[in-house]
């Protein structure tokens, strides 16, 4: 079922998407021009914080990146 996002208004599969709570890798994901699909508030934590929802198959490249300090 797709769900269609409040913030941005872009409509997304929850299976086929990567929920990032790290925003300086969510940001540099952006830099790199990776679309933003949704962005919401999470209170199950113990305090709140933002989640940045993107697509799987399109973060792919900027993830190994990333795990390979290569993204700035």
């Amino acid at each position: 079922m797709a769900i269609t996002s409040q913030v941005t208004g872009r409509q997304y599969h929850p299976s086929q998407c990567v929920y990032l709570v790290n925003p300086r890798q969510a940001a540099a994901y952006m830099k790199h021009g990776l679309e933003l699909l949704d962005v919401y508030a999470d209170d199950g934590a113990k305090s709140p914080q933002l989640v940045f929802v993107f697509d799987m198959r399109d973060s792919k490249p900027l993830y190994e990146m990333w795990r390979e300090h290569a993204l700035d």
